[in-house]
């Protein structure tokens, strides 16, 4: 069976919590589709998780995973996310772990807490099919780890930067970009480029607001043009450089309509090379097209916890099967969207709206 298809199995019938909490809508009146009906759908909100329950806990009609006396597993204040295959790793700034929910296997674990592998503010994360690469900022280190957690080695960032941020890996694994937010009293607002040996062998940009120059940077994508797409936060923009650093363009400016932005935080990037950008002052996920042009918002800023609201939101991901996972600190959630083409857009909008039809309605108290 595909990941793509176990995932949907999981979640459409593992995160039952995501709908039956008591600070959440009924199931029909919850928004499940991106934009909302009548426009054509080109997301669906699939589910939540909160902890590892909501993974380890299936249907009845689905193999339980016996938990028994188990504490269940779960973040206390997420910043980033990875995802690759079915796994997904987030980062918790609470507590300096590493959460692992690999779906497919229904399972959970952590690591990054061993003397040998201590992780202290962990703060940017990136994968491949090997190796998972940490920033910690305040060590200032890049950390290695296998697939399975265990370390493997530290590479000494700190005579190159002064606060670390996100990470991106090139499609051929031969690079690693590094963000470094830079500070108030600092000009190192850059991105260090690594070669696979951890050896910085080249930095972009400074503090400013002119081309490949930055101010606060956050976060870092590398594009399927093999672009990299960079949250310049306090310009309000995102900045598009060649492979080797080279400005090639930007979009982006501070405001409150849409195309613009407020706190710009996190981005990640689809399989059709569509920009996501997630924005803590409006509470939504912005995506783009590699031109910078608009195609739609996802979420909004809500004191409410309910599906597509958001009160603090943060690291985002794409993965290689199209699935949006969406972190929000202060709600201490995962929400997880899946992107449709456009027949199956039709097709599941059909489906839920004949569901509705035949779903009997709560009768009124007496």
């Amino acid at each position: 069976m595909k990941i793509f298809q176990l995932l949907c199995i999981v979640l459409l019938v593992g995160f039952h919590t995501a709908c039956s909490t008591t600070d959440e809508k009924p199931d029909d009146e919850i928004q499940r589709f991106w934009p909302a009906p009548p426009d054509v759908a080109r997301y669906r909100y699939m589910g939540t998780i909160h902890t590892s329950k909501d993974i380890e806990e299936k249907g009845s009609f689905l193999e339980t995973i016996a938990v028994g006396e188990k504490k269940a597993g779960g973040f206390t204040r997420p910043i980033s996310v990875a995802a690759h295959h079915g796994r997904l790793y987030v980062l918790d700034s609470n507590k300096p772990i590493v959460h692992v929910f690999d779906i497919p296997r229904r399972k959970y674990f952590f690591f990054g807490s061993r003397n040998d592998s201590k992780l202290v503010n962990p703060v940017g994360i990136a994968v491949d099919n090997q190796q998972i690469y940490i920033t910690d900022r305040y060590r200032k280190e890049l950390v290695v780890f296998d697939s399975l957690g265990m370390h493997l080695q530290r590479f000494d960032l700190a005579e190159h930067s002064s606060q670390l941020a996100g990470v991106a890996l090139s499609h051929d694994g031969e690079r690693i970009y590094v963000v470094d937010r830079g500070g108030i009293d600092s000009n190192r607002h850059q991105v260090l480029i690594l070669n696979k040996e951890g050896e910085v062998i080249n930095t972009i940009g400074k503090r400013g607001s002119d081309d490949a120059e930055f101010n606060f940077p956050l976060d870092i994508t590398v594009g399927k043009d093999n672009h990299l797409y960079i949250v310049d936060s306090g310009n309000f923009r995102i900045q598009v450089l060649d492979e080797s650093g080279q400005y090639l363009r930007q979009w982006g400016a501070v405001g409150n309509k849409l195309g613009q932005f407020s706190k710009p935080r996190s981005i990640s990037v689809d399989n059709d090379n569509h920009i996501y950008v997630s924005d803590t002052g409006f509470g939504n996920v912005q995506v783009f097209n590699s031109q910078g042009d608009l195609m739609l918002p996802i979420g909004g800023l809500s004191a409410n916890n309910k599906p597509g609201q958001f009160s603090l939101i943060s690291g985002i991901e794409v993965d290689e099967e199209q699935y949006l996972y969406v972190l929000d600190q202060n709600f201490v959630k995962l929400e997880i969207y899946k992107k449709l083409d456009i027949q199956q857009a039709t097709d599941e909008q059909q489906s839920v709206s004949e569901a509705q039809q035949v779903m009997p309605k709560p009768s009124a108290p007496e």
